[in-house]
This record gives C-alpha cells, structure tokens and sequence, in this order.
C-alpha cells in the first residue's frame, strides 16, 4: 500500500466518523426542534445535516480528481443557503402563525450540548508555558 493510499483510508475513516456523528445530531436536534416548537434547534438540526451531506460528498471525492472537491465545495454552498432560506421560511411562519417554542426542550437540548463541549479539549488552547506566563502578567495587572 502505498503512503497515498494510505492517507485517504485516513481520510475515509475520520470522514466517515464525522458524518456518522453530524447525522446523529441532525436526528437528535430535528426530533428536539420538531417537539418543541423551536427554529434555533431546526435551524441547528439542518446545519447538521448541511455539514453531513458535505462529508458524504468529501467522503465519495476522496481519491478523485480536484473537479471532485470543486463540487464538493460548491454543493456544500448551495446546501448551506438552501437550509438558510428554508430556516428563514420557518421563521416567517411563526411570526405569522404566532406559534411560541417550549422552553424546556430547548434549555435541555442545549444544556447538554454544553455539558459535552467543556469535556472535549480545545485544539486553540495555548500551550501551558504560554499560558503561565500569561496568568502571571494578569496577577501583576491585579496586584
């Protein structure tokens, strides 16, 4: 196997992984949107959805040629303002219609979207000798 070949089986598979996870949380939102009443959990399910089908598309372009990702890239575009237009569309009919979210399904959606980001490290944390140095000016500062 050569090292191309290798490097795109890494690919598919963190692909892969990605899609599998967005698709899960386009279901768990949309379920969640849909139950109550909410266009921020729609709107958060389609972008999940959105960020799905791209990796679906970048997943069948691995290994192609660039005109490939080209279309990737512009179907992910057009996706993206597709689902806006559609949230836009949701938002115009609940002001007409005069329909109002349920609070609690929308608190304990992202309640627990919350509790799952601050377990998952932060690829943009400075390193601990940046940030010593960092604390020990903010100490100065407040002395």
């Amino acid at each position: 196997m050569s090292e191309r070949d290798e490097a795109e089986g890494i690919q598919r598979r963190i692909l892969l992984v990605v899609l599998i996870l967005n698709a899960a949380l386009f279901v768990g939102l949309g379920i969640g949107g849909l139950l109550a009443n909410s266009s921020a959990l729609l709107a958060n399910a389609l972008d999940n959805a959105s960020d799905s089908a791209v990796y679906l598309i970048s997943f069948l372009a691995v290994g192609r040629a660039l005109i490939w990702k080209t279309r990737a890239a512009r179907a992910s575009g057009i996706l993206l303002l597709i689902f806006a237009a559609g949230v836009l569309l949701d938002v115009l009919r609940r002001t007409l219609m005069g329909t109002e979210p349920i609070g609690w399904t929308m608190m304990g959606m992202g309640g627990g979207g919350r509790r799952r980001e601050s377990r998952v490290p932060r690829i943009d944390q400075a390193p601990t000798q940046r940030r010593r140095e960092h604390e020990g000016r903010r100490d100065l500062q407040l002395q």
